[in-house]
């Protein structure tokens, strides 16, 4: 982990990741400004600096270019731009708004599930996910498979004692495989200029050689999206999710969720997302109630090939018995890279702390708290496709201590995930 956390930092720290190219922001002023001589020549200067060829340039005149109304003209200089930086976002807004102005619909879809495949999950992910809901013509399917063997797999604690008593083999943690997957259709009900409505139905499964269980999921959502590229967007949705325990339903889940998502400028926007749910557990009701969920995520185009994200995530898993609720606060910060030669490399890292409502077992004292961090590497290319999908390969570090030794564990898990890219 500290190895990990060490390549992170260098990573994070390295000037070509991070620094936006000197002058920049002042050719996005002089852009917004309309003073397209002084854009050219701080333009031509950055070119020189980052050694992109005429990357700058393209894009100055690609935006005089259209934000004259000759989007027809603007559009193959955006797309050479994404071709050859996805992650840049200020000309891939443009590019979007210009593929919708001249009802070039299907490639500003394409855009967004290029977007889609490389973006992590959280908050700006959901918007984008929303909006391109909100313009598929017809059903839409989309789906991930995910494989990975763990040294934990059923997050269990190591240790073997707990004061006089023995820790039973099934209770301790086991090293094994695990395996994800999932389905989702859209099909879109009512659209209007900046409305939409769509059905979404989504079925999902897991599966770990340890416990050997069968966990389905079933969920239905109909969000409406209100907003569109190059104003606030917003969506809310009702929801209910069965989750199952082989074929035996676990847990009803219903609720309400909504995001919103604006940009602040050109390079940074932000994105909040909230949820509020009613559980009913079967065999669990102890652990019936209410809970809330609200998460405020940032993404800063930092570079034409480098987004970075972060988010910070509020969550109240409220019971009617509340000896069983918690509290949980964490914090996360990544980012995605695309190297020239069509490398994706992806970092993340996480932490947290969970509050419970009573003091871990044979105790008295304060109640239990627990503290988990966890650090992700992953890497995939835009060229390399199984079929509809994009794999990607990565490496999972999660640690958790608690005041609670049930709850003490840690795992490396070395995985490959296909995601959709259509």
């Amino acid at each position: 982990m500290r190895r990990l956390i060490a390549f992170m930092a260098i990573f994070l720290m390295s000037p070509g990741v991070w620094a936006q190219t000197p002058g920049f922001s002042e050719i996005q002023i002089a852009v917004e400004s309309g003073h397209w001589d002084r854009a050219h020549r701080l333009a031509g200067a950055a070119d020189k600096a980052a050694a992109r060829g005429d990357f700058y340039k393209a894009y100055v005149l690609a935006q005089s270019i259209s934000l004259d109304g000759r989007c027809l003209e603007a559009l193959p200089i955006y797309r050479a731009i994404l071709e050859a930086s996805p992650l840049f976002l200020p000309a891939l807004d443009q590019a979007f708004l210009c593929e919708m102005t001249t009802g070039d619909s299907q490639s500003a879809l394409q855009r967004l599930d290029t977007l889609l495949a490389i973006l992590p999950e959280g908050p700006q992910r959901q918007n984008v996910l929303r909006i391109k809901e909100g313009l598929a013509p017809s059903v839409a399917i989309g789906g991930y498979f995910d494989i990975a063997p763990s040294t934990n797999a059923n997050r269990q604690t190591h240790a073997e004692r707990l004061g006089p008593l023995t820790i039973a083999p099934e209770s301790r943690g086991q090293a094994g495989l695990l395996v994800s997957s999932g389905l989702t259709a859209t099909v879109p009900i009512a659209r209007n200029l900046g409305f939409s409505l769509v059905a979404v139905g989504r079925a999902e499964w897991s599966y770990d050689t340890v416990r050997q269980l069968f966990a389905p999921a079933l969920t239905v959502e109909l969000p409406a999206t209100f907003g569109s590229v190059g104003q606030p967007i917003f969506s809310v949705a009702p929801y209910v999710t069965l989750d199952f325990e082989e074929t035996t339903l676990a847990r009803l889940r219903a609720g309400v969720r909504g995001s919103v998502g604006s940009s602040l400028s050109s390079t940074v926007s932000l994105h909040a997302s909230g949820a509020i749910y009613a559980d009913r557990y079967e065999f669990l009701p102890h652990r019936d109630g209410v809970g809330t969920i609200g998460t405020m995520g940032l993404s800063w185009s930092a570079a034409p090939s480098t987004l970075v994200h972060s988010a910070a995530t509020l969550k109240h898993n409220g019971t009617y018995d509340q000896n069983y609720a918690t509290t949980e606060l964490s914090a996360r910060i990544g980012l995605e890279h695309i190297f020239d030669a069509g490398l994706i490399l992806g970092l993340t890292g996480e932490s947290g702390i969970r509050w419970h409502n009573r003091p871990p077992p044979l105790s008295v004292g304060s109640n239990q708290t627990d503290f988990f961090s966890s650090g992700r590497i992953e890497a995939s290319h835009r060229e390399l496709t199984i079929g509809p999908f994009m794999p990607t390969l990565y490496y999972k570090y999660s640690t958790q201590s608690s005041d609670n030794l049930f709850f003490a564990h840690d795992s490396s898990d070395f995985g490959v995930r296909l995601r959709t890219k259509f």
